[in-house]
């Protein structure tokens, strides 16, 4: 049977809820527990975490990566936060939430990167899992539009799920009659970055 014709499989939330608290706890104790789970439901429905062989799985495990880069990126604009993201992604990496070995298999990454001289050290697998998931962006930055029903929504919903906490029903009025008018300068930021589609180096493009 060809990789075509086998049964699609699916990396559910159940799976993914195991790596909440390493991708996406930016502080500790919190983990924006409905917000992220609502977001991988967005790109299950477009079919982002379907796959039929290992390569296919590792590029929807990737996808989750690329969604946890957005978290901390989104945090370190709207909250004036120093995010080192090349720091996570070598925690990822080392915590297992990618395969290594089935990485440097892919097509993409023999054909992409035939004549670099890389190897199996952990700073060539950040560079290319930073590479990997930059080509996800506009996949997972779509979906994601497209669950919350717009820009400004999409950036109110991760404005709010930072704190995690219940809100009162004034509090809840609250942030429903947020307008872009009443943003800080660090909210302001932020809510230009999701409008220019999410883009790596956020500082450097807002």
């Amino acid at each position: 049977m060809s990789d075509n014709q086998k049964q699609a499989q699916r990396i559910t939330w159940n799976k993914v809820s195991q790596y909440e608290q390493l991708l996406f706890g930016v502080w500790a104790g919190g983990v924006p527990n409905e917000w992220v789970k609502r977001a991988w439901y967005a790109l299950e429905k477009v079919g982002l975490t379907e796959y039929r062989d290992e390569s296919e799985k590792q590029y929807v495990l990737l996808q989750l990566l690329t969604l946890a880069t957005f978290y901390h990126e989104f945090c370190g604009l709207a909250f004036d936060m120093y995010i080192d993201q090349e720091g996570l992604t070598l925690e990822w990496i080392q915590q297992g939430v990618v395969n290594r070995l089935q990485l440097w298999g892919l097509n993409e990454v023999q054909t992409r990167y035939k004549h670099e001289n890389f190897n199996d050290a952990y700073d060539d697998l950040v560079e290319l899992v930073c590479d990997l998931t930059d080509g996800l962006r506009d996949n997972v930055y779509n979906a994601l539009v497209r669950e919350f029903g717009s820009d400004f929504e999409l950036f109110r919903t991760m404005l709010m799920s930072y704190y995690d906490q219940d809100f009162t029903e004034d509090e809840l009025m609250n942030w429903q009659e947020m307008d872009v008018d009443n943003l800080d300068i660090n909210e302001e930021r932020a809510w230009y970055w999701i409008c220019n589609g999410m883009p790596r180096s956020p500082g450097e493009n807002v």
